[in-house]
């Protein structure tokens, strides 16, 4: 429609024209109404699409954090995350890739507790974690610092693992079991701490030639049914037990004097093949070993000839012997024996030689009574 231009005259027909302007006018008005109105959808749209794109470049902004943690850079460049997915020329395709590859390179160099799911916090079950970790084919192993709570004891066969570090490993079975640690094969190197809770008869014990049991700490083991040992070992070859503290080793006992149930030993060796190569039980601290029977130290085979030597241990608190003597071809010297709390009833002797040859340099270094 178009506007109309009204003449000086004052006739119908400039008012027809007049009446067409005002028509021309409400229609423009609506016009501009719509556009109005389309123009605040737009707009509407326009916050949305903005909106959207905000909650997107945050979530950007917070994908670029987490690859910033992992490549462990201030930057947030993608030039920072495509170097950090290149390692001494080899590209991978993601970064995750590269990290898998590091973790496999960090096992192969030995394996961390907390690798295998360990918590150590004194109150979690442990025990799958460290069943996973000692059955790994890393030979170096590493219990990091922390409390380990397993409920079942720990039992594996290996060759060739060195296991240490600052962890301690507590029993926290509901019911007596019968050690906390057992590693069967050859070449094993243990130096780590166990707790028996007074439920575990044994804390350590091992199997099989060219073996090392140095800095364990050993405690609170505990039998009411059976022998209880701190350290136990039944050599194949050369066994070194050296350095190890071993404190609160008892069996309750039966009321049966001599059989196995009452019996406690600090440390336990059982030889059962004969051989040319040693034994060496030195330089333990050794402490409150009770019991019907209670034997710091006990050596004992069947007619089994085995180089055993015994010497530089301090042992304690025992209530029955500091040294027992079952076996043959043992040498023992420069030992510090201190008898304390002896029950009259019971005889303490220092050495108990029994049904034993061939013994060399047997010497207490010192023996003192309180």
């Amino acid at each position: 429609m178009e506007r109309y231009i009204v003449g000086s005259t004052w006739d119908r027909l400039n008012r027809n024209g007049i009446n067409t302007n005002f028509k021309y006018v409400f229609e423009s008005l609506g016009a501009v109404n719509n556009i109005y109105d389309e123009s605040q959808s737009t707009l509407s749209k326009a916050e949305d699409v903005l909106n959207a794109s905000v909650k997107i470049n945050d979530e950007n902004v917070s994908v670029q954090n987490q690859i910033n943690d992992l490549i462990l850079m201030n930057g947030s460049s993608d030039a920072e995350v495509i170097q950090a997915r290149i390692a001494t020329g080899e590209s991978f395709t993601v970064l995750k890739e590269r990290l898998d590859k590091r973790d496999k390179n960090l096992l192969s160099r030995g394996a961390n507790v907390y690798d295998f799911g360990a918590i150590g916090d004194n109150q979690s079950d442990d025990t799958q974690a460290l069943l996973d970790f000692l059955n790994h084919s890393s030979e170096k192993k590493y219990l990091a610092d922390g409390t380990y709570r397993v409920t079942s004891p720990i039992s594996i066969i290996a060759e060739g693992i060195s296991l240490s570090g600052p962890g301690k490993i507590v029993m926290d079975s509901e019911k007596e079991v019968s050690h906390i640690l057992k590693i069967v094969g050859n070449f094993n190197s243990v130096s780590v701490e166990v707790d028996g809770n007074n439920v575990a008869s044994t804390g350590i014990e091992v199997e099989g030639a060219e073996i090392d049991v140095k800095g364990c700490i050993v405690s609170n083991i505990l039998s009411s049914s059976a022998m209880a040992k701190g350290i136990s070992a039944y050599p194949k070859g050369n066994v070194n037990i050296k350095g190890n503290s071993i404190r609160k080793i008892i069996s309750t006992g039966d009321s049966t004097f001599g059989n196995a149930n009452g019996a406690a030993r600090g440390v336990y060796v059982n030889f059962t093949e004969d051989s040319t190569d040693t034994i060496t039980v030195s330089d333990n601290y050794i402490s409150d070993i009770s019991g019907e029977e209670g034997d710091a130290i006990h050596l004992i085979s069947s007619d089994v000839r085995f180089k055993t030597l015994v010497y530089d241990n301090t042992v304690t608190n025992f209530s029955r012997r500091a040294i027992k003597i079952q076996h043959s071809g043992v040498s023992a010297w420069d030992n510090t024996i201190i008898e304390v709390d002896v029950d009259p009833t019971n005889a303490v002797r220092a050495i108990d030689i029994i049904g034993a040859v061939s013994y060399t340099h047997l010497r207490a270094h010192e023996t003192r009574g309180n």
